[in-house]
This record gives C-alpha cells, sequence and structure tokens, in this order.
C-alpha cells in the first residue's frame, strides 16, 4: 500500500467512527426523549393539548364554511377558516391557542367561581346564547 491509500483509509476509519459515535449519542437522545414522553404529567400534557386543537380546527371548520383549516395550502392555519372572525377569535385565544399552561388556570378558576356560586345553569344559558350569536353573525355575513 502507498502512503496515499493508507492515508484514504485512515480517513475512511476515523469517519466511520465518529459517525459510530454520532449514532451512539443520537440513541442515547431518542431513549431519553421516550423516557420522558412516558412519564403521566407529559402523557397528560400531550392529550390535552391534542383535544385543544381538535377543539381549534372545529371551530375554524364552523365559522370558515366548512373548509379545512389550512387546506389552502398557504399555511395560515386555524386562522384561515374563519375568515372575519379571526382577530375576535384570536383575542380570546381560540385560533392562535393559548397552550396548557395558560388555559388550564383560567379553566379551574372560571369552573371554580361557577360551581362555588351555582351558576351552572346560567352559564350554560349564556354559552348557548354567545354560540348562537356567533354562529348568527358568521351567516350574517
Amino acid at each position: 500500500m502507498t502512503k496515499q491509500e493508507h492515508a484514504a483509509l485512515a480517513a475512511a476509519k476515523e469517519k466511520l467512527v465518529l459517525e459510530g459515535q454520532l449514532y451512539r449519542v443520537s440513541v442515547v437522545h431518542a431513549k431519553a426523549q421516550v423516557a420522558n414522553a412516558l412519564r403521566p404529567d407529559a402523557i397528560v400534557h400531550s392529550a390535552i393539548e391534542h383535544a385543544l386543537g381538535a377543539v381549534q380546527q372545529r371551530f375554524a371548520g364552523l365559522f370558515g364554511g366548512g373548509a379545512p383549516a389550512g387546506a389552502d395550502g398557504h399555511g395560515q392555519g386555524a386562522a384561515a377558516g374563519l375568515g372575519g372572525l379571526a382577530s375576535l377569535a384570536g383575542v380570546i385565544g381560540l385560533v392562535k391557542g393559548m397552550g396548557l399552561t395558560r388555559a388550564l388556570p383560567i379553566a379551574i378558576r372560571v369552573g371554580a367561581f361557577v360551581a362555588r356560586r351555582r351558576l351552572v345553569k346560567p352559564a350554560l344559558f349564556a354559552g348557548a346564547a354567545a354560540l348562537a350569536a356567533g354562529l348568527w353573525l358568521s351567516r350574517r355575513k
């Protein structure tokens, strides 16, 4: 073997060693990600985020005339299906998504207040009235 062939083999060997190290690091990283994702609080967090995303998609389909959000290919997400209501819904957190860390404490406080004051029926009535008004406004436009 010449010195050039020997140097080429040494470089190839070094490259394989580095690729092996990178592979081992990526395996360790993947194991850590799986272990983190299987923790009970992470599973609950993921399930709630998935449910909130499904609700956001339903609102986008409901107010957008049946077109699925983001179906136009422009990548605008749920705001694309809401049309004129996008700014209002964005303010209250339906489009952009408040996230679990902001939405859950607010929902717990509101739910506790409603339960403590025994306002369940009036709250349901107000929600139904707000839904009817939103549907009426969306049909009107």
